[in-house]
């Protein structure tokens, strides 16, 4: 059946717009991997230490539980139909792989197998609140931040973040939700911005100056730890303090989110008209301190809510390859039509971003100049040529746009002063034609600078 849905952008921490879809990607590893990053994403998901150090880059998912998966889709619906319970993953090297370490040794033999088991997440519930903010949350239950990844060389890792550390503080707010992450971030710019991270119970203060408008992290939202929880919510009457640490719901014991949604779903299953559940706490700040015993009182609708909860796929689809259609035609005649068509949208696409930075909804800041474009070229040419090329085809366009926009000195300008004279049946005087000369030079030679400015500023990490 179609389905149509009206979804309006929201603006990401670097100014673009994003809609919140991931890119297709298929069920392989990348070949060139880090294989620590890969062991440390299934360990985080919930394998063994030992069965995660076997799989190796460039291995493919080719079975969940016992069932054969052709697609990344299939693999992710089959975790998450387990609702939390470990599933059995197998991951294979190809046949036709030549994969090689650094020594020159092969990685994996063509057809050697890796089995680990992995958990889904719970998949938290949304709240909205005011316009743009939404929060992840469980009965009102509000996870507090956890670091899942930290990037390579990235702010983050300079000032000493490391996977598995809770936010407790940011600078003046106190165990913050990812929004508020983001947006203390954002507002920051080229500012440090103080963190408190929680590890192994104790807390550590580091200054981080971001790059870009980012940190160089991945966050979650799974450690038992609670931030704020949400106004009249069941979790609210609670009036457990900012940083309490839940241990056990009836007495069964709980070390993360994931755990927690699994009891209390059970619960609701065989309660649909409300419960009540005993939460088992350790109020925590930097030091545990006497635990508490609370009752969690769920109602008829709250039942429902955790009847239906939904689960999420532990592995992020960036660890895995991008899925790549070859786009070609099959004969000359369709080869200039395919490529008609994508300059057409490489046009559209410029005239939508300079909308967009009219609008406010893009930075400027985005743009880059000879030595941005210079550095990008650099990294796409390692692609190969076929990528160079189309790279440079997009460079045309855009200049092609812009040399027909409506400025003074550029094609688009000289057609303005044209139009004009055809209208009032003579030349636009010298003086004006001069002035704007001046005017148009002088905006192309500030904006020179400024994205100039920007791309070494990036280069250099000041941006």
């Amino acid at each position: 059946v179609p389905l149509k849905y009206e979804i309006v952008p929201r603006q990401m921490a670097v100014g673009l717009l994003d809609l919140g879809i991931n890119i297709p990607v298929l069920p392989m590893l990348p070949a060139d991997a880090n294989p620590e990053s890969i062991a440390r994403e299934l360990i985080q998901s919930g394998a063994k230490p030992e069965d995660a150090a076997k799989v190796k880059p460039g291995m493919r998912i080719v079975e969940v539980a016992g069932k054969k998966v052709e697609s990344f889709a299939q693999f992710k619906y089959a975790v998450e139909a387990a609702a939390g319970d470990p599933v059995p993953v197998v991951f294979e090297m190809p046949a036709d792989a030549k994969i090689a370490s650094k020594d020159g040794d092969n990685a994996a033999a063509p057809g050697e197998r890796a089995t680990v088991h992995i958990r889904a997440v719970a998949g938290l519930m949304f709240k909205k609140l005011g316009e743009e903010d939404y929060i992840h949350h469980l009965v009102g239950l509000v996870p507090a931040v956890s670091i899942k990844v930290v990037l390579p060389e990235s702010p983050a890792a300079i000032a000493g973040v490391q996977p598995g550390d809770v936010v407790a503080q940011i600078n003046a707010i106190k165990w913050p939700t990812r929004g508020d992450v983001y947006e203390t971030v954002r507002k920051a710019k080229r500012n440090s911005v103080s963190l408190v991270v929680l590890r192994k119970n104790v807390e550590k203060t580091l200054e981080i100056k971001p790059a870009d408008g980012r940190l160089g992290i991945e966050m979650m939202s799974t450690a038992p730890i609670l931030s704020n929880p949400i106004p009249d919510s069941p979790a609210a009457a609670l009036k457990l303090p900012p940083g309490s640490r839940i241990t056990a719901i009836n007495g069964q014991k709980v070390e993360n989110f994931t755990q927690m949604q699994q009891i209390l779903s059970a619960l609701a299953r065989e309660n649909r008209d409300g419960f009540e559940a005993a939460i088992e706490s350790e109020p925590n700040e930097g030091k545990t301190i006497e635990p508490l015993t609370v009752t969690l009182n769920i109602n008829r609708d709250n039942a429902t809510e955790l009847v239906h909860a939904g689960w999420e796929s532990p592995l992020s689809p960036q660890m895995f390859m991008v899925e790549m259609v070859t786009l070609k035609g099959d004969s000359p005649t369709q080869a200039i039509a395919l490529g008609i068509k994508k300059t057409h949208q490489s046009m559209l696409q410029v005239y939508i971003t300079i909308l967009r930075v009219v609008q406010g909804s893009v930075h400027m800041r985005n743009f880059q100049g000879p030595i941005g474009i210079a550095h990008t070229g650099t990294k796409i040419a390692k692609q190969g040529w076929t990528y160079l090329v189309f790279f440079l085809g997009l460079i045309s366009v855009n200049l092609a746009v812009v040399n027909f926009l409506p400025i003074p000195i550029v094609d688009g300008g000289h057609i303005i002063f044209l139009i004009i004279e055809k209208i009032k049946g003579s030349p636009v005087g010298p003086r004006i034609q001069t002035a704007a000369v001046i005017v148009g030079l002088t905006l192309i030679g500030c904006m020179f600078l400024y994205v100039t400015y920007n791309d070494i500023a990036r280069l250099l990490g000041f941006a």
